[in-house]
């Protein structure tokens, strides 16, 4: 490969530098965030791995999964022939801001399951309320 970095190895072992909770499957997540997490997961332990080989599979099943989402926070995708021109450590922070995109893409997902249900209770409640005022 062209233009080949070496990554510090510092730099491999932290990987995507989330906290644990992250990547955390809850019994309450949506089908939606169960597989950014799963997703997550498959990207750390790429990253992890140093290996640019894992590196760029990752890259490409991500992409191929997530192009839409990504697309939509901006960031413009490297096509595949241009990533394997790449060296490992271009891949690897392609990569790393990929997950970091996909775990602000999570706690999204996680707050607006919260305000449609604030929303549910708080719109009960008002009418319940309602209610009792005419039945009164």
């Amino acid at each position: 490969m062209e233009n080949e970095s070496k990554l510090p190895l510092a730099e491999i072992k932290s990987g995507l530098k989330l906290a644990k909770e992250v990547y955390e499957v809850l019994e309450n997540d949506s089908d939606y965030v169960k597989g950014i997490r799963l997703h997550l997961r498959r990207l750390d332990a790429a990253l992890q791995s140093g290996e640019l080989e894992r590196i760029l599979r990752c890259n490409i099943l991500i992409t191929k999964d997530y192009g839409t989402l990504l697309g939509r926070k901006g960031f413009s995708l490297i096509k595949v022939e241009q990533l394997e021109k790449l060296g490992v450590y271009e891949n690897f922070m392609n990569l790393r801001s990929i997950g970091k995109a996909l775990a602000v893409e999570i706690f999204m997902a996680k707050l607006m399951e919260g305000l449609g249900k604030a929303a549910i209770i708080g719109l009960k409640y008002f009418f319940d309320k309602q209610y009792e005022k005419v039945a009164i």
